[in-house]
């Protein structure tokens, strides 16, 4: 604390080691989290494309296997959310889907 000439106090900064620091992660700047977004989103789409060839190609194995068998859409779908749920996907080491 100093003393000004009219005898009131002036505060004094916190020393360097308390003050608060702005909470920003450096790693990751607004534009490169947003080529991460851009990618990310690359990915699921691509994974959703895939997805469907590849459940076209169990459906086609099976009904080609045994007669008689046609998949609702109610089926194909609760094999869509089947194989998602078994796929985790990380993008630069994090989670971002399954």
């Amino acid at each position: 604390m100093t003393m000004d000439g009219a005898g009131l106090s002036q505060p004094q900064p916190p020393p360097p080691h308390e003050q608060q620091q702005p909470q920003t992660d450096p790693a990751s700047p607004p534009q490169q989290q947003d080529n991460v977004d851009r990618e990310m989103q690359d990915w699921l789409t691509r994974d959703e494309q895939l997805g469907d060839t590849y459940l076209k190609e169990v459906e086609r194995t099976v009904e080609n296997n045994v007669d008689c068998i046609k998949f609702s859409q109610r089926i194909r779908n609760l094999m869509a959310q089947s194989m998602q749920k078994v796929v985790m996907v990380k993008l630069l080491g994090r989670p971002i889907g399954h």
